[in-house]
């Protein structure tokens, strides 16, 4: 949606805030909806492997959290019952333990449709962040598949004069008809996607609209949360 190039803090180190919305049409119909989605934006030099010395560092994203859709509740019972046992004789009818009895347990189940955002380190154990990570689950109770829109912000500084690459990575899980349709598609080699390359220091240009509120001289200070929009008809709170 938009890249932003400029420096991390007045007078720093070269910074670069990148926008990618994400789009999950099939999210609208109930039979070809998705019910999770793994979305993975990793970073490298150059034509480095992931997890090299001296790539990218994620600094900071959004949405970062874990976030909920409003909650849906489904009441469920359990009954379990006795037969009944009479005693014999002129005496009365005897209903005690293991006779004629019936308990009832009811659980009431909460669902909620849930997003969740981290910075992640991969290729490597440890070090700085080189991967921006969101997963989203859809409402179980609900299943109308998870929000067909999500805006993401990743605040990257590249460490580095050279040119430097992002991958985009959407793992899904949808239903058995369309799960087959994607796994042919990957076999055909539709599913593949070209890494995103950004030039070398000097040579790195803006793209698409003016973000506001954002000072390219000091994204440090930039609210990515204000950036961050998930739309499918209802808002997502913390």
């Amino acid at each position: 949606f938009s890249v932003a190039h400029g420096v991390y803090s007045p007078g720093g180190d070269p910074a670069t805030l990148i926008v990618v919305d994400f789009s999950f049409t099939g999210s609208k119909s109930h039979q070809s909806r998705f019910r999770t989605a793994t979305i993975e934006v990793k970073f490298a030099l150059d034509d480095q492997e992931v997890g090299s010395d001296s790539e990218p560092e994620v600094m900071k994203i959004a949405p970062h959290g874990t976030f909920f859709l409003t909650p849906s509740e489904q009441t469920e019972e359990t009954k379990v019952s006795a037969t009944a046992s009479i005693n014999g004789g002129g005496g009365p009818v005897s209903l005690g333990i293991g006779s004629g009895w019936e308990r009832t347990t009811t659980t009431v189940r909460e669902e909620r449709a849930t997003l969740s955002g981290i910075p992640w380190i991969d290729g490597r154990e440890d070090g700085s962040y080189n991967t921006a990570r969101w997963k989203l689950n859809e409402n179980k109770i609900d299943q109308r598949g998870i929000p067909s829109f999500l805006r993401t912000a990743i605040l990257v500084m590249p460490h580095s004069p050279q040119k430097f690459r992002a991958f985009v990575t959407i793992k899904t899980d949808i239903n058995m008809i369309h799960g087959l349709q994607q796994r042919i598609r990957r076999l055909m080699g539709g599913r593949i996607v070209d890494p995103v390359y950004f030039d070398e220091e000097g040579k790195r240009k803006q793209f698409g609209p003016e973000l506001d509120g954002v000072d390219t001289q000091d994204l440090r200070s930039c609210d990515l949360d204000l950036i961050r929009v998930v739309r499918n008809g209802k808002a997502i709170s913390s």
